[in-house]
């Protein structure tokens, strides 16, 4: 361990009025309203036909509410507990990394606002796609129906584009929208009208221009809020995961965690030389994991430790002694279990047999503990001294993309000014998985109960 680590171990551990572990308070709830809550959680298991679903409540300084609900196994009916379960973190992952870079910046450990270059060499010069129209139609001009009286002329011919640029597609009313399909050097494009009536479709060929990005214009700010330009999971045909026998080799994990070395910088040379940039860095803000997983590297070097360790070490301070990170689906040493995750198949549930090794994008997706423990992490972070010197008053982030999430924070405060927040886990991995609805409900429950405020 290196200076700089110790030195923040010590800072972290130091003994101070945040130094204890986050209480956990079971009577908050009396016997009829814990039902009432059930009863909600249970008419989601059964209209989403989810396996299991955990949840938690917090307000203040402690969590006031935890419930589990259905089966860490479906073959062997083993019912979820929620002291014991473990349940991935998916892209909730990211709060952590978020809070965690800016408490380093606080530290004065790294500055969110300096060039990655400064702490971290990237094996890659950025660069981005172009798409220039050739050949449209054989016109070089093709003029849309006419809108309000006005008739947009839209040249074609040569016309170059890139994602950051789509608002050169609208006209001065603002209302023509730019719709195209997945393929890369040929298609249709589609103009529309907000109300999703055709204009006009014009079918077209494409060429590529490669482009540099300046690599200076990405800093962790950038990363963390996805304006980098770097592309989630896959972008112009190309996949961003290491290769799946990569990730599917036990032994090459097993070396890597014997010799200390980040479970994500192993995998930057797979995700970054040769992939595209979504678009010039600063210039849009569109979701990506792999960003997350650059700043983790970056938190990584300038801590001199590694960020399951760095999240370890955070966990105790809460009293959050299950949280780590997800190899492979292997489960705790330290007496907790790792539930089952199930995917839909066939109108059957299939058991995920944890044959890819999720740690490459750990700082985007890959920490996994209770939902008792998850809840301690949500109020380690709205109130000060845990993580941040001033707590963070709001957030809110599902754990995957919007059609399927799989956990879900979300953290607000409250008119008397206290951070309450509601923390949602399932396991299952499903198009139509659903936890905002969930959400809501309970939500309303707690404030009809008068233990949440607007």
């Amino acid at each position: 361990m290196n200076k700089i680590a110790l030195l923040l171990c010590l800072y972290l551990l130091s003994t101070n009025a945040r130094s204890q572990a986050i209480q956990v308070k079971n009577n908050t709830l009396n016997a009829q309203r814990k039902n009432q809550m059930v009863q909600i959680m249970a008419g989601t298991l059964k209209n989403q036909k989810m396996p299991a679903i955990v949840a938690a409540a917090t307000l203040g300084d402690k969590v006031v509410w935890v419930q589990a609900l259905g089966y860490a196994d479906l073959n062997k009916k083993i019912t979820v507990k929620p002291n014991f379960h473990m349940f991935r973190w998916a892209s909730v992952t990211k709060v952590a990394t978020d809070i965690m870079v800016q408490a380093m910046d606080e530290k004065g450990v790294l500055d969110l606002d300096k060039p990655i270059s400064n702490y971290y060499t990237t094996p890659f010069k950025p660069f981005y796609i172009r798409r220039c129209f050739t050949e449209a139609n054989h016109l070089k001009y093709f003029q849309c129906r006419g809108i309000h009286g006005t008739a947009p002329v839209i040249n074609m011919k040569n016309f170059c584009f890139d994602p950051s640029t789509l608002s050169e597609f609208k006209n001065n009313k603002g209302n023509l929208v730019w719709v195209s399909d997945k393929k890369l050097d040929r298609g249709q494009v589609v103009f529309k009208t907000k109300k999703k009536k055709d204009l006009c479709r014009i079918d077209y060929k494409i060429d590529n221009k490669v482009l540099e990005a300046n690599v200076e214009q990405v800093t962790l700010k950038t990363l963390l809020n996805h304006r980098s330009g770097i592309q989630h999971y896959s972008h112009l045909g190309r996949d961003a995961r290491p290769p799946l026998k990569k990730r599917q080799d036990r032994l090459a994990v097993k070396k890597r965690r014997a010799n200390k070395k980040s479970q994500m910088a192993w995998a930057i040379p797979y995700i970054f030389p040769r992939q595209p940039l979504v678009a010039r860095p600063g210039k849009m803000k569109l979701y990506s994991s792999f960003g997350h997983n650059l700043a983790g590297v970056i938190l990584e070097k300038q801590s001199g430790m590694l960020y399951e360790n760095l999240m370890e070490l955070y966990g105790s301070k809460m009293g959050a002694k299950s949280i780590q990170a997800d190899y492979l689906g292997i489960a705790s040493q330290r007496g907790y279990g790792r539930s089952f995750v199930y995917k839909r198949a066939s109108n059957k549930w299939v058991k995920n047999n944890y044959t890819t090794d999720n740690s490459y994008k750990m700082a985007g997706g890959g920490i996994m503990s209770t939902i008792t423990d998850l809840a301690r992490f949500c109020v380690g972070i709205s109130n000060d001294g845990y993580f941040l010197k001033k707590g963070v008053k709001s957030y809110s982030h599902d754990g995957a993309h919007k059609e399927q999430s799989m956990s879900k924070l979300n953290l607000k405060t409250n008119k008397d000014g206290q951070r309450q927040c509601m923390v949602l886990m399932t396991n299952t991995e499903h198009s139509k998985v659903d936890l905002e609805a969930l959400r809501v409900a309970l939500d309303k429950k707690l404030k009809a109960y008068g233990i949440w405020k607007d």
